[in-house]
């Protein structure tokens, strides 16, 4: 998901800044044209029907403690900051803001998966497929070269996809599926990717 291998010894945090902020304008742009930003405004966060459901409760609950397990415990420890000096304040405003949009952008493409009115096991498993393909294309061929610091260690790349990344997404895009919660899917992304922020201790723009 945000793994590199390695030294990007030009890596420049300002630039790495104005990088990411037009994934996110593409990402809110995304979100916007697909409906989705009206969709968290306009509904709410939480039916009713939903507030009685057992189903509904066991799966946020279990969603919610995965993600602080995946991302807030065991992402961590397969991650290296190589001294980098930790900014609490930029890593909130990158980590939320990167969570944010990526939501959008995930419940966008998930928006037109389900456009071809297939059934929700099928729409399930073909965003998880779409969007494990292009993250791991992404992050390898751009986010953790020209954005992302250097922060992974190579022998936990494949415990990370197996146990943080994968199940998320999984579960994220399942639970979705079933009760429709953009605005909680998106808290979860933002959870999970303020975590990783600070976890790599991104630098601020101002850093060198």
């Amino acid at each position: 998901m945000h793994d590199n291998n390695l030294t990007n010894h030009s890596y420049n945090a300002r630039h790495a800044w104005l990088r990411a902020g037009a994934y996110f304008a593409i990402g809110c742009a995304a979100g916007w044209y697909f409906g989705i930003v009206r969709k968290i405004v306009a509904e709410p966060f939480v039916t009713v029907p939903q507030l009685g459901s057992a189903t509904w409760w066991g799966l946020s609950i279990f969603v919610s403690v995965y993600v602080l397990f995946a991302y807030g415990w065991y992402w961590p420890r397969g991650t290296v900051t190589h001294g980098r000096p930790r900014r609490l304040f930029a890593g909130l405003i990158f980590g939320g803001l990167w969570g944010f949009c990526q939501g959008l952008l995930m419940l966008a493409v998930y928006a037109l998966i389900v456009s071809f009115d297939y059934s929700t096991v099928f729409n399930v498993v073909l965003m998880f497929l779409v969007w494990s393909t292009w993250t791991a294309l992404w992050h390898s061929r751009y986010w953790d070269i020209k954005i992302a610091p250097e922060h992974n260690i190579a022998e936990w790349n494949l415990r990370k996809v197996l146990v943080a990344h994968a199940p998320f997404l999984l579960l994220c895009v399942t639970h979705y599926a079933l009760f429709s919660n953009a605005a909680l899917y998106v808290l979860w992304q933002v959870i999970a990717l303020t975590a990783s922020t600070l976890a790599m201790r991104f630098p601020a723009p101002h850093d060198d």
